[in-house]
């Protein structure tokens, strides 16, 4: 026992000089400043332990070595960070975290109307599952839930210009630039009626998404091309019963697209008798007296003369003899030929007892032809016949500026001269017309009388 006591110190000061050895590795740990960001991400890490040396494995094909690195990552994704320590008999561990980089994606069409649905799709990374905020400008405008992958599919209604951006945590997409392509509302309201005017109305929606240019067409013609700052109200005119076409095109402001609208209003004549007045009218009157009906004056004024121009201009085409005039009548006006005389050159007037008519022709031109009335009874003579008195003025008979051409047959003016055969036999004229027929036709003028 006393020996044993005597070995102790020299076995301490042995444990002192040669020490033992040990096999145990680094104890380490790992830090980073933030562990999720928008990318580029950058960020610190920091290692700590009893290593007394550091590999960094950075996770994005990257790696450094010390107890600190400063990183950035560019591309969105998630990275596995891990580093080494090593310690002073090689001995080596580990440590690791995973680093978010956060990114997220916007395509949008190029054009969207006006409060019309366009469909937005993206994607987020790291794929997980996460709401997105869609903003315009400042303004959140929606949101959207991701699915597998990470993607997303919305669908809104833009009311304003501008790009749109997706936002998740602290990305943010780069700005997706739509253009607002604006809505025309553009009528032309009313009856549509030739003669009548026409009001167009047309405005922008929105408001400042630009400036309107209005091209007004009829008959294949360019009638008014205008350009309007705001809202548009154009007094149109009718001239034919054809339709009437409206181009409307816009001149886009920033952020907006071109819009353009076409509407066609098909304008009609109306139905007219006696009574009626206005510029459709004087329309139908401007007609008449081009194809050489006789008329006193073009006013406006359906009057008895207007009337009395009517019936002639259903006598010759045939139609019934109403003196109104319908969608049909104007259709034939329209589309017909001044008539011709049956006996050209000379001066000279015509009856046509069948459709109780006469043309007066001076110098071999059609002056008018006139709204008559023959013998009741068709005892008004056929053939060819010369003027052999002139009676100016009523007689006791009320005949008016009398052209006598057989026995006591005239060409005279009346006070009635109904669309039938209604005379003794003579040939009845409208009272206003006889005294420019009497004072046209001298004693010997021909007068034929015919049954057409």
């Amino acid at each position: 026992m006393a020996r044993m006591r005597r070995l102790l110190p020299l076995l301490a000061l042995a444990a002192l000089a040669f020490p033992a050895t040990s096999n145990a590795t680094p104890t380490i740990s790992v830090q980073a400043s933030a562990t999720r960001g928008a990318a580029p991400f950058q960020i610190a890490l920091t290692a700590s332990g009893d290593a007394v040396s550091y590999h960094w494995d950075l996770g994005d094909g990257t790696t450094a070595d010390g107890v600190t690195v400063q990183h950035v990552y560019q591309r969105a994704g998630a990275y596995r960070v891990i580093v080494t320590g090593t310690g002073l008999d090689n001995s080596s561990s580990t440590a690791a975290l995973t680093i978010s980089a956060l990114g997220v994606t916007l395509a949008a069409p190029r054009v969207a109307t006006y409060r019309h649905r366009i469909r937005l799709h993206g994607r987020i990374t790291p794929a997980a599952r996460a709401s997105v905020t869609l903003r315009q400008a400042d303004r959140v405008i929606g949101h959207a839930h991701t699915k597998a992958g990470g993607r997303f599919n919305v669908r809104l209604r833009l009311r304003s210009a501008g790009p749109l951006t997706a936002a998740y945590e602290d990305a943010v997409s780069t700005p997706a630039p739509v253009l607002l392509r604006p809505v025309i509302r553009a009528s032309v309201p009313g009856s549509h009626l030739v003669g009548r005017p026409l009001v167009l109305s047309a405005r922008l929606v929105p408001a400042a998404s630009g400036s309107i240019r209005v091209r007004v067409y009829q008959d294949g013609i360019k009638r008014i091309d205008r350009d309007f700052a705001g809202r548009v109200r154009l007094r149109l005119t009718a001239s034919a019963s054809r339709p009437l076409s409206v181009r409307l095109t816009t001149k886009p402001a920033v952020g907006f697209a071109p819009a353009h609208k076409t509407i066609r209003a098909l304008v009609r004549l109306p139905e007219l008798g006696l009574g009626a007045r206005g510029p459709s009218v004087a329309l139908l009157q401007r007609r008449l007296v081009d194809l050489h009906f006789a008329l006193p004056a073009v006013n406006g004024d359906y009057g008895i003369h207007t009337y009395e121009a009517v019936i002639a201009a259903q006598k010759y085409l045939w139609l019934p003899r109403t003196g109104r005039v319908t969608p049909g009548l104007w259709s034939r006006l329209q589309s017909m030929n001044i008539p011709k005389p049956r006996y050209p050159g000379g001066s000279h007037i015509e009856v046509d007892k069948a459709r109780q008519i006469l043309f007066d022709v001076v110098n071999g031109s059609l002056r008018r032809i006139v709204h008559v009335s023959t013998g009741a009874t068709g005892n008004t003579p056929l053939g060819v016949f010369h003027v052999y008195s002139k009676v100016p003025g009523f007689n006791s008979e009320l005949m008016y500026d009398s052209l006598f051409f057989l026995r006591g047959f005239a060409v005279h003016g009346y006070p009635s001269v109904p669309a039938y055969p209604a005379s003794h036999g003579c040939v009845r004229t409208p009272i206003w017309i006889a005294p420019t027929i009497y004072a046209e036709h001298s004693y010997g003028t021909t007068i034929y009388i015919y049954w057409s």
